[in-house]
């Protein structure tokens, strides 16, 4: 059976993501949100209840950090709805020609997920070396489906 979690601002949401099982909803209160999320291989939709102009994802500026990350096997129906995702730099990757940082906002690794409604807004992935992503990077398996709308 389905559960839906509440999280109000002041609360963490990452708890609420490692108490939820697949299937659950978390529907997460207007407010600023100051931490960095993994969906821990979940199948949950991750949702805010009044928009992304109200209902802010904030990294800090924190480096060598995504705001939100898919990396271990979630489904594509695993889903992250009606949110601002702030002040991300990615994750740190090192190339042949040096390091570099992937996916400012978002990071998925062969993993599956959906976007959706969301805004992207200060996050960077532009540091020394070869960065990408500074909204959202997808390092993809082929059998892995993402979809962002």
């Amino acid at each position: 059976m389905a559960v839906t979690w509440t999280v109000s601002e002041g609360e963490l949401i990452q708890n609420a993501i490692e108490q939820a099982a697949n299937g659950d909803t978390i529907i997460v209160g207007p407010g600023r949100y100051l931490e960095h999320l993994d969906f821990l291989g979940k199948d949950i939709l991750l949702q805010s209840s009044d928009g992304p102009d109200v209902t802010i994802l904030d990294g800090q500026d924190v480096w060598d950090t995504s705001v939100v990350s898919f990396t271990t096997g979630e489904p594509r129906s695993a889903t992250l709805q009606g949110f601002t995702v702030t002040g991300g730099h990615g994750q740190p990757y090192v190339w042949d020609i040096g390091r570099g940082w992937l996916g400012g906002g978002v990071y998925i690794e062969n993993s599956g997920a959906t976007i959706s409604d969301c805004l992207f807004i200060d996050n960077n992935a532009r540091h020394s070396g070869q960065s990408h992503g500074g909204a959202v990077f997808i390092a993809q398996d082929a059998s892995e489906e993402v979809l962002v709308r």
